[in-house]
């Protein structure tokens, strides 16, 4: 198969959320009910073409990428996808893991003191999602881009028909000036930047 850049990911900077477990009274098993990846930035120094998340390989925002625009680093951004959570509307659990996956993301992404985190997802997925703050970017697919097009040819079920769109969680990262606050803070403090 040819390798193409939004698979050529360097495996250091994949980073995996905790998968929810939950457990079956009634036939006495644990399982695997919810899962997702979180990718923080990184743009190695052997991988400079690639970018530091799958997103921009897929999307191009009408006004350009917002940490670009602000001039953040790459390690101060992360997407999340491959969100997982079987078919569970009876009594609202899929909601319920949802928001323990989210909280456990957002503990992730606070820790690693990320400013801002994007997904890409179809619209009608926010019903899994009430009292979640999510923000659509207005933009595009890259479908000039022969890369994306593959994949968007080769997922089409996905990417035609389902029509994703790209969003960021503004509640997910620590606020970018409390980071700022604290880092000023550490520095006065300790001496230390």
């Amino acid at each position: 198969m040819e390798s193409t850049a939004w698979n050529a990911r360097p495996l250091s900077t994949l980073q995996a959320g905790p998968p929810c477990l939950t457990s079956d009274s009634q036939k006495g098993g644990i399982k695997i009910s919810g899962t997702l990846r979180i990718v923080v930035g990184n743009r190695g120094e052997s991988h400079s073409d690639v970018p530091p998340i799958d997103a921009m390989s897929f999307m191009e925002p009408s006004g350009g990428w917002p940490e670009q625009n602000k001039g953040w680093a790459d390690s101060e951004i992360a997407e999340v996808g491959r969100f997982r959570t079987p078919s569970m509307r009876r009594d609202g659990v899929d909601i319920w893991l949802t928001h323990q996956l989210y909280e456990a993301g957002v503990e992730f992404v606070r820790s690693r003191q990320v400013r801002i985190v994007y997904v890409i997802f179809p619209r009608y997925l926010k019903r899994l999602i009430p009292g979640i703050q999510i923000q659509e970017i207005d933009s595009k697919l890259k479908v000039d881009d022969p890369s994306a097009a593959r994949v968007f040819e080769q997922f089409s079920l996905y990417w035609q028909r389902s029509q994703p769109k790209l969003y960021h969680l503004p509640d997910a990262p620590t606020p970018w000036h409390l980071t700022e606050g604290l880092a000023a803070n550490h520095q006065s403090k300790t001496g230390v930047a």
